[in-house]
């Protein structure tokens, strides 16, 4: 009983940082980037408890925020389009706001919102695409965002797409599915 308590009303109102510090440069410039996922939006956590994780999340003062899937938990039970839109849009970065695919961004309906609601929000959406920026050192950064392992159909982007970059990262959200690339 202890376990079903904490998973369903402690940890989905905890907001922990892990920071990793990768040694990728030679140079002192430091690039933060903040991932955030499976924020599951439902009747219980709704729009109004994600100030916690953007507050947090602004508190970092990341570079670039990444989005790695599953807005809601189930669309056709519960959505708060409008409200998540508002607060989404309040999360800052320096450089960007990428989203990409979960699996609970196809069902109940969500297929049809999503893309429109991370837009609206700011991010740029990613299905088995490549996004690459320039950063205020002159370095590029890039982007491949693959589509949900699931539901959806990863396919990495052609080497056509591919760019002479500083540095490059892969956003999936199956953290198993990285393997196959």
């Amino acid at each position: 009983m202890s376990s079903f308590f904490y998973a369903f009303k402690v940890e989905p109102y905890r907001v922990v940082v892990n920071e990793h510090q990768l040694n990728v440069s030679k140079t002192k410039a430091n690039l933060k980037i903040v991932q955030l996922s499976d924020l599951h939006i439902k009747k219980d956590f709704n729009a109004n408890h994600l100030y916690k994780v953007i507050k947090k999340t602004n508190e970092q003062n990341p570079d670039f925020i990444i989005f790695s899937g599953d807005l809601y938990d189930n669309y056709s039970q519960y959505n708060e389009n409008e409200a998540v839109i508002s607060k989404l849009k309040t999360l800052k970065t320096k450089y960007g706001k990428i989203a990409i695919w979960g699996n609970r961004d196809y069902g109940g309906g969500a297929v049809g919102e999503y893309e429109n609601i991370m837009i609206e929000s700011g991010f740029s959406l990613l299905r088995n695409e490549n996004q690459v920026f320039t950063l205020a050192n002159e370095r590029k950064i890039l982007f491949t965002g693959l589509d949900d392992a699931l539901l959806g159909n990863p396919q990495f982007p052609s080497s056509s797409q591919m760019l002479e970059t500083s540095y490059d990262i892969l956003l999936t959200h199956e953290p198993d599915e990285v393997r196959h690339y």
